[in-house]
């Protein structure tokens, strides 16, 4: 056998360790499985999920059974910015959430907001998530301070939240009103690149987690305490965003970094004592990965869909999947 092809081998084999099956191990972080996609349990949608795709060419559903028996646990609508689409007879059952009694999970498009009884939900829902609107643009209601009017119920469950924009002058919308919040995301972009809007967010001392979608200030993580635990960002650049901030969060354990150009340098995570799950997908590449062996509570690592592949050898990547209890490494 080629050294190369034996080297590959190893590396296949050292994924799975402790004696545990494929099945058995963490193949998913503690934030995708907590706060990012909970009700994705068996497979991408889950066992009890619905999931609807509204686009130009339709509406396409899975899992369409569990709307009409009424046993879905989570029902995902996908908006998109079309206009004039007859969709108020597909989705007469939003008036009718009180008789899912087993919905915990709820994704939907902002013009929705008004077709729901929230004071059914205020007191099982454990995950909200808000999307783009089907009908109009989000950035231009964001603009022109047009958002349709947020519940100002008192969310009893509620782990975690999701919105499509910063909450800033968003009617109805009070961080208050989500008394065991753990997790909060949202997505920055235009809308706020100074990362104002997190402040007020940060009022929240149940709030152990933060999402953020699209930063685009150097500064932005100076508006969220720094004892959060969790901590996860996409599509990020170093041109406009400061990687090394996040060496000031001494508490995080759980780390997920998604989708940029640029080349990651571990030196800006290296210091963090209690860091146990670290991924990083979509990078240019890796700078010193070297560092990654110094990090000894790692028990998570997912390096992957890097374009370059030569941040470590062969060798090394063996000494890893020996080391951590999961690693996966592209």
């Amino acid at each position: 056998m080629p050294r190369g092809a034996k080297n590959k081998q190893a590396c296949r084999k050292r994924r799975w360790t402790n004696n545990m099956l494929p099945h058995e191990t963490m193949t998913e972080s503690y934030i995708y499985k907590n706060y990012y996609a909970p009700h994705a349990t068996h497979g991408i949608l889950g066992n009890f999920s619905s999931f609807a795709h509204i686009s130009d060419n339709g509406i396409e559903w899975d899992n369409h059974d569990l709307i009409a028996n009424k046993q879905a646990q989570a029902i995902t609508i996908h908006g998109s910015s079309i206009h004039n689409k007859a969709i108020k007879d597909t989705f007469l059952f939003i008036h009718e959430l009180c008789q899912f009694e087993y919905l915990k999970f709820l994704s939907i498009p902002i013009d929705f907001l008004s077709l729901i009884q929230w004071e059914h939900e205020e007191t099982r829902l454990e995950h909200l998530r808000m999307n783009n609107p089907v009908n109009g643009d989000l950035w231009g209601l964001f603009k022109e301070k047009k958002l349709p009017q947020f519940p100002s119920n008192i969310f009893q469950k509620l782990v975690t939240l999701e919105l499509p924009c910063p909450a800033k002058d968003w009617r109805g919308f009070d961080i208050k009103n989500f008394p065991i919040l753990k997790w909060f995301a949202t997505e920055l972009e235009e809308y706020d690149r100074s990362g104002l809007s997190l402040k007020s967010i940060a009022k929240n001392p149940s709030i152990t987690g933060y999402g953020l979608f699209d930063p685009k200030g150097h500064d932005i993580l100076s508006h969220i305490p720094v004892n959060i635990e969790s901590l996860g960002i996409w599509r990020a650049t170093s041109k406009k965003f400061n990687f090394c901030k996040i060496d000031d969060f001494k508490n995080l354990k759980y780390l997920q970094l998604t989708g940029s150009p640029t080349v990651f340098d571990i030196n800006w995570i290296a210091s963090l004592p209690n860091l146990e799950e670290l991924e990083l997908r979509s990078f240019q590449g890796i700078k010193g990965a070297e560092l990654l062996f110094g990090m000894n509570n790692l028990k998570y690592l997912k390096i992957d869909f890097t374009h370059d592949k030569s941040y470590m050898n062969p060798q090394e990547k063996i000494m890893l999947y020996n080391k951590i209890q999961y690693c996966s490494l592209d």
